[in-house]
């Protein structure tokens, strides 16, 4: 029986030697439930008294010798397999580097920095304003009449009014609600400009609920309607990056503003 594990530990390193790739293969063929050195360990109680001590620990030196070499082995192929990929994948530290950008700014957001930096440019304030507003700032500060159809709920949002609310409340349907709180809060003169989110009970090919809007309020005394169209012509110039803008203003009605034109 001692030259049978002789034989099995000669068998053992020539297998380790060629097949690396099969390494758990040999593992299961040697260690395994019914392997080789486990079929062997077995037959401990067939051996007689005098051999048993002397056949017992060589059976465990040989089991404890094949995992050494197997973990051996494992381990070298790992190290090879990590030294190729490091050859592939390595980065030559010598190279210039190669500039990258953390992605795009949102069209939105870049057409509304553009805005607010042209009319920066003429001397506007900036202002803004709560989107959830009463209904006093979005329409009856405006001269909009009770009676007027924006008020109705097929055209506005109403939130519900909570009980230490005086008046109702709803997503504002236009940025004046910001002009009127300013000016509540400041005298003339005023130069001063908004851009925001508006909402409207609107949904079809050429309306959304929420959009953009801006808006611009001059209240000064030494400016005129001739101040206004100046100011628009030279904005859209700017924005279009343009002098070739075609441009008219026509007489309109509006109830909040006289003289109107757009």
């Amino acid at each position: 029986m001692l030259k049978e594990l002789d034989s099995i530990y000669q068998e053992f390193k020539s297998s380790i030697k060629v097949v690396e790739n099969e390494l758990n293969d040999i593992r299961v063929k040697f260690l395994g439930k019914n392997g080789i050195v486990t079929s062997e360990a077995k037959k401990i109680a067939l051996v007689s008294k005098d051999e048993k001590k002397e056949f017992g620990a060589k059976v465990n030196k040989l089991k404890d010798y094949i995992q050494k070499e197997i973990q051996e082995v494992k381990s070298h192929i790992e190290e090879k397999i990590l030294n190729e990929k490091l050859k592939n994948e390595s980065i030559d530290v010598t190279l210039p580097g190669r500039g990258y950008q953390r992605g795009k700014i949102h069209p939105i957001s870049h057409t509304i920095d553009k805005i607010k930096n042209i009319f920066y440019s003429m001397g506007f304030q900036h202002i803004d304003g709560p989107d959830i507003d009463n209904e006093w700032n979005n329409f009856t500060a405006l001269n909009i009449p009770e009676n007027h159809p924006a008020r109705q709920m097929h055209d506005t949002f109403y939130v519900e009014k909570k009980s230490e609310d005086k008046d109702n409340l709803l997503l504002r349907t236009h940025t004046s609600t910001v002009q009127i709180r300013y000016m509540l809060e400041n005298k003339p003169p005023l130069k001063i400009f908004s851009v925001g989110k508006v909402y409207r009970s609107d949904y079809d090919a050429t309306h959304t609920p929420m959009f953009h809007q801006l808006e611009c309020l001059v209240v000064d005394e030494k400016s005129n309607v001739m101040d206004l169209q100046t100011c628009l012509k030279c904005f859209l110039r700017l924005f279009f990056d343009s002098d070739q803008i075609p441009m008219r203003f026509r007489s309109s009605y509006f109830p909040f503003t006289e003289p109107s034109f757009e």
